[in-house]
């Protein structure tokens, strides 16, 4: 089956940890329900059908996730991922140390090497508060992450919580940590995502086979995000190919069809740029 979860949250003011906002998980079902009269009946027919899907939803509940196959996949996309960071921190390195500056809103001018400093050594620069609640960047217009190199002279802004582009950030990263808990703890097909709604909160697609989530999943799915949090796992980035990002997820149908349908769009537009 294939589920929506979902984190509805009211504005905050301070930032608040993930493991925290994942706390009121809630989700809706994209299958479905059967049509009135499709199963049941009247009197003791009726209530015999109710215990019969009682069952069969408990049953389903507790589905066996493949441990084996969940371990292979992860191990095959971590060794990825980490060769192709490797190689490119390797060109950055070979390419970058010139010096370059960086225009602060209210002008001050810092300076960095290019390729090498990012908008968090700017932002530690400048002081350790704002380098520890800083989410965001915006370099010469583009939202930029805090860990990213700069590539040349720019101006830089920078945004926490309390701001759209740091909230839409922290939900972006929370819901990368909700589809983790989603893959480790059943095993599920992670379908779009991570995805966020602004002024709600964030979401994952997933798909489970025949497992059934209820209420009861939500404490597991907790747990999960908690661990998480509590590693304090690096959110770190790269850039891949098409075919890198499809040998990335090649086990999983979902994202391979998000793929191509990302690549194909992006190239007819470029195509529509040349014409």
């Amino acid at each position: 089956m294939l589920y929506r979860f979902s984190r509805s949250v009211s504005e905050r003011r301070s930032f608040v940890p993930s493991s925290i906002l994942l706390q009121s998980l809630s989700f809706s079902s994209f299958i479905s329900a059967p049509a009135m009269g499709e199963s049941g009946g009247a009197g003791s027919d009726a209530s015999t059908a109710k215990g019969k899907t009682k069952v069969a939803a408990a049953a389903k509940s507790k589905s066996v996730k493949d441990e084996a196959y969940l371990q292979a996949v992860i191990q095959k996309r971590i060794g990825l991922f980490e060769s192709i960071q490797s190689a490119q921190l390797a060109k950055r390195q070979s390419i970058g140390g010139d010096p370059i500056k960086v225009t602060l809103p209210d002008g001050t001018v810092k300076e960095g090497k290019k390729w090498i400093s990012s908008p968090m050594d700017i932002a530690k620069e400048i002081s350790s508060g704002l380098a520890a609640s800083v989410l965001i960047a915006q370099v010469n217009g583009i939202l930029w992450d805090m860990s990213r190199p700069l590539e040349e002279d720019c101006t830089l802004k920078l945004f926490k919580f309390d701001s759209n582009e740091g909230r839409d950030t922290f939900w972006h990263s929370s819901a990368h940590i909700l589809g983790q808990s989603l893959e480790m703890e059943y095993g599920c097909k992670l379908c779009i995502g991570p995805c966020t709604t602004r002024g709600e909160g964030f979401y994952y697609d997933a798909f489970y086979s025949d497992l059934t989530l209820n209420e009861e999943h939500f404490e597991q799915i907790q747990s999960q995000a908690a661990k998480a949090a509590s590693e304090k796992q690096p959110f770190e980035r790269i850039e891949v190919s098409r075919d890198q990002a499809l040998e990335m997820f090649s086990d999983n149908k979902f994202k391979v069809e998000i793929i191509n349908d990302f690549t194909n769009k992006k190239r007819k537009r470029e195509r529509g740029l040349q014409s």
